[in-house]
C-alpha cells in the first residue's frame, strides 16, 4: 500500500503541474506482446510466460491529461511434463500441464511529455483468471482439459513511454508489476495433489504499437 500511496501522489503531481493535454487524440489503441516475470512464491510454481495483450485509452477533455484505460491480456507460462495419478479414469498418464492467465483491468492513467515522446503512469484494478491446461497424447490426436481455475480480483502499477519514430503509429514500452491475492497453487512438499493460497505476483514486460484515433 505504500508504493500504491506514493504512485497516486506522483500522478496528481504530475496532473496538476501540467494543466495542457498532450494528447490531442480522444482514443488510443494499442496491440502488445506480453513478457511475464512470476515473483517470489509465484515463481515457485511457475516459469517465465509470454504472451499478447490490447488496451484502449479514452481521454476526458475536461481532465486535461488523465484519461481511462482497460487492458486485456493472455499469458502462457512454461509447461512440463507431469505423471497423473488420474486422467479420466485412466491411471499413471503422462501429461502437459502448462498454466495460463487472462486478465481484464480497468483505472485512470495520466500522460505527460513532448510531441515526440510521451511517458504515462497508471494504477489499475480488474479480473485475474488461472487455469491449468492439461494435454494428453492420444491416437485421435491431443486430449486437452482445464483444470485448477480461479477467477480473483488484484491490481497492478506501472508506468510507460510511447516514441513517435514518424511512420504513423508510435512505439509503446511499459513496465507493470501485478499482485492477486490468494491464488490456489499446488502446495511444493509432502502434500501430493494438494493446493496452497499464495500472492501471485509478476512483473509484465510489454512491447508494442500505439494508434491515435479521433479528436
Amino acid at each position: 500500500m505504500k508504493i500504491l500511496s506514493i504512485l497516486t501522489v506522483l500522478i496528481l503531481s504530475l496532473y496538476f503541474g501540467n494543466s495542457s493535454p498532450v494528447l490531442a487524440q480522444k482514443w488510443t489503441i494499442g496491440p502488445h506482446i506480453i513478457v511475464s516475470l512470476p515473483q517470489s512464491d509465484f515463481a515457485n510454481v511457475s516459469s517465465a510466460g509470454g504472451g499478447i495483450g490490447i488496451k484502449g485509452i479514452y481521454r476526458v477533455s475536461k481532465l486535461g491529461n488523465l484519461s481511462i484505460r482497460s487492458d486485456f491480456g493472455f499469458i502462457s507460462y512454461g509447461s512440463k511434463l507431469e505423471t497423473l495419478d488420474n486422467f479420466r479414469g485412466v491411471p499413471n498418464v503422462v501429461a502437459e500441464t502448462r498454466n495460463e492467465s487472462f486478465r481484464l483491468l480497468f483505472g485512470p492513467q495520466v500522460t505527460f511529455g513532448s510531441s515526440h515522446i510521451k511517458f504515462n503512469l497508471a494504477t489499475m484494478g480488474g479480473f485475474y483468471f488461472y487455469r491449468t491446461l492439461v494435454t494428453v497424447p492420444s491416437f485421435f490426436g491431443p486430449i486437452s482439459e482445464s483444470r485448477d481455475d480461479t477467477a480473483e480480483l488484484g491490481w497492478s502499477l506501472g508506468g510507460g513511454v510511447q516514441y513517435d519514430i514518424g511512420l504513423g503509429p508510435w512505439l509503446d514500452f511499459a513496465v507493470e508489476y501485478h499482485t492477486i491475492k490468494n491464488v490456489p497453487a499446488p502446495a511444493l512438499e509432502g502434500a501430493e495433489g494438494q493446493t496452497v493460497n499464495i500472492d501471485a505476483n509478476d512483473i509484465s514486460l510489454k512491447f508494442g504499437v500505439v494508434f491515435f484515433i479521433g479528436r
